[in-house]
């Protein structure tokens, strides 16, 4: 598949082209369009979250404090990717851990294994970091709102789904039932296709259980020598 980039213009062109509203800039101004156009887009994104494509990523770095639990979430974070943690001369990622192993750490103190994200400010780790630890966040971003001039990069195709499902939006105030139908299987059509793409990309895994007495007494016998 071949990577593309559109502008929201163009988008809008297509979005009208598709309503058949092309003449209709009264009742359907650009603007209003291309918030439809937002939202889908966000739509997308979540969706290729959810079908295990992962996404534009940005990273945010920092120092995690000795002897707090926690670092501060980014905020434009959506969803937490990948978060790295640096010892020394050596980095390892972080494993998403159950949220109901939270407390099983107790007040134990080492170098951070694990992750939750429970609060809108904080990603906590485990253990609670022993000392000063330089982090690496990976994670995708609330999209900026985008409007004529700015460009979306995508797979050849899926701002098809961007489209119809603004159309929809569309059709449904003009009580268009005829054309919404049409629009609306084009729309699920879309949506397969974007699903069975996306599967076939880079997959991050679920949280999953951790063996978190293993991992504290490795810390701890590593601790000792």
């Amino acid at each position: 598949m071949a990577a593309l980039t559109r502008t929201f213009t163009q988008l809008l062109v297509d979005l009208r082209y598709l309503a058949d509203i092309e003449d209709q800039t009264d009742r359907h101004p650009d603007a209003r369009l291309e918030h439809l156009l937002n939202q889908g887009w966000r739509e997308l994104v979540e969706l290729l979250n959810e079908s295990g494509a992962g996404g534009d990523y940005t990273t945010a770095t920092g120092n995690c404090t000795a002897s707090q639990a926690y670092i501060t979430r980014p905020t434009d974070l959506v969803w937490l990717a990948g978060l790295d943690i640096t010892d020394g001369d050596e980095t390892h990622s972080l494993q998403p851990m159950n949220l109901l192993q939270r407390n099983e750490w107790g007040s134990y103190e080492g170098v951070p294994v694990a992750f939750t994200v429970q609060e809108t400010t904080k990603i906590h780790l485990y253990p609670t970091p022993d000392t000063t630890y330089a982090y690496t966040a990976i994670y995708l971003a609330y999209e900026a709102v985008k409007t004529g001039a700015s460009t979306v990069d995508t797979i050849n195709g899926w701002e098809d789904y961007v489209i119809t499902y603004a159309a929809l939006r569309v059709l449904t105030r003009d009580d268009d039932d005829e054309q919404f139908q049409k629009v609306f299987a084009l729309h699920q059509g879309n949506e397969q296709r974007v699903k069975r793409a996306a599967s076939k990309r880079l997959r991050v895994g679920p949280a999953k259980r951790l063996d978190t007495r293993g991992m504290r007494r490795r810390q701890e016998r590593l601790a000792r020598d």
